[in-house]
Order: structure tokens, then sequence, then C-alpha cells
């Protein structure tokens, strides 16, 4: 899978600090993640798809369809730390705790479904899509720029 090159992490950490915050760094590794409490986004493969996930953002989301799923993923790592609350942390642990119990009896969709709802997961999806609806344009010619 194609990884986002040198080019283009300075080109994201040039977008976060000028539109959303000077503390947040990005890097790469094997997935999308972030540690919320020294401000890093780890960005996966650029080519990620998951179509499990694109399904239920459109459902969710107003006008889901016509935001880019991929830069809604790196903006939801941006939205764990914007949003950052050690009781929905608690939560998110102790739900994604149970989740991993039900994995033989769900599908991979119901599993990844009940995952998307777990408050954190919510609220930094919610903080990244706003962030998008609030600033189309700017997040489209970022979309543009990076071939996402």
């Amino acid at each position: 899978m194609k990884k986002y090159s040198k080019k283009e992490i300075k080109i994201i950490q040039d977008f976060i600090n000028t539109n959303i915050d000077n503390d947040i760094k990005v890097k790469t590794d094997i997935e999308y993640s972030c540690d919320m409490y020294e401000e890093i986004i780890y960005l996966g493969p650029k080519s990620f798809v998951c179509e499990s996930f694109d399904n239920w953002f459109n459902q969710k989301f107003e006008n889901g369809e016509k935001y880019n799923k991929r830069l809604i993923a790196i903006l939801h790592e941006i939205g764990h730390i914007m949003t950052l609350n050690e009781e929905t942390q608690d939560d998110r642990e102790f739900r994604y705790a149970l989740l991993l119990l039900q994995v033989d009896n769900i599908s991979i969709d119901e599993l990844n479904y009940q995952y998307y709802e777990i408050t954190a997961e919510l609220d930094a999806t919610t903080w990244g899509y706003e962030f998008y609806k609030n600033n189309y344009e700017l997040c489209q010619e970022l979309v543009k720029e990076l071939n996402l």
C-alpha cells in the first residue's frame, strides 16, 4: 500500500499548523492512530479504504458522500486530540474491550459499526466532519493537492 511521501506529510503538517493547531505533529505508521497526550497523529497507508466506515459515515452525517473519506480519516485522528476527555477515553477502552469479547458472535461490519459509535470515536469523527463542513473549500483544496 502506498505511503504518504515526505512532501505530502509536510503539506498536511502545514495545513494543520495554519488552520487547526501548531502543537499537533504528523508522522507515518502502518495504520491511522494518534497519541492524544503527545499530540501526534499517525497516518497509515494513503490508499486506505474501509467500506464499512464509508457506508456508516454516509448514513450518519448529512451529505456524507460528498466528503473525502481519506481526509476524514486524517481529521478524525486530529479530532481525538481536539476532543480529548478522560471520561470518554475510559468509556472507549471499556466498550472496545466488550466489543472484542463479541468478535466471534458478530460480523466484522457490525463490530466496526459498534466501534464507530463509541463516544470517543464518534466525537473525533464528528469533530472532523464539522471542521470539513465549515472549511469545505479549504479541505477540498487539500484533497486535490494530495491527490486523495
